[in-house]
């Protein structure tokens, strides 16, 4: 009797699980949607809904950055980067959360802070050609074109 009761509590947990995963997966599922259709206002808003739920995803946070990156409300952008870095549940990339603050820093004129992030990010979360991508066009637009060419030359080596 007592294996009948905890078989039935393990199926109870394993089904509520599976629902909160189908739930979460949803939400992020239905906002792309609404992104990649240019309803980007849509999409932050039911990215906010989710994190009522799921208060520490990275993904959600990072998702709201990236509609407001394409919005090009970059503080917007820079302000959700930063929430999605102190958030505890981690993407398994944590690189992206980085090139995309880097890139709002950079289209704000701010390339100096955004060579900062790059650079930060890549001590931090290792080696991702993404960064040293996103290094390069900074730095080009400095016209360091040595620079650029080095971080470029890495992002090709690392991909």
């Amino acid at each position: 009797m007592y294996r009948y009761i905890l078989l039935l509590g393990f199926w109870i947990s394993t089904i509520f699980n599976i629902q909160a995963q189908t739930s979460f997966e949803a939400i992020v599922n239905q906002g792309i949607e609404l992104h990649d259709k240019g309803d980007y206002e849509g999409a932050i808003r039911l990215y906010k809904q989710g994190l009522n739920s799921y208060p520490e995803s990275m993904l959600l946070y990072y998702e709201i950055a990236l509609s407001y990156l394409a919005m090009e409300n970059y503080q917007e952008t820079i302000n959700w980067s930063e929430k999605a870095l102190k958030a505890t549940d981690e993407l398994q990339n944590v690189s992206i959360v980085y090139a995309l603050l880097g890139s709002a820093y950079d289209n704000q004129e701010r390339p100096e802070e955004a060579l900062e992030i790059f650079n930060e990010a890549i001590a931090k979360s290792g080696d991702d050609y993404i960064l040293y991508f996103n290094k390069g066009v900074t730095l080009q637009k400095l016209n360091d074109i040595k620079g650029a060419a080095d971080a470029y030359l890495m992002a090709l080596l690392l991909k």
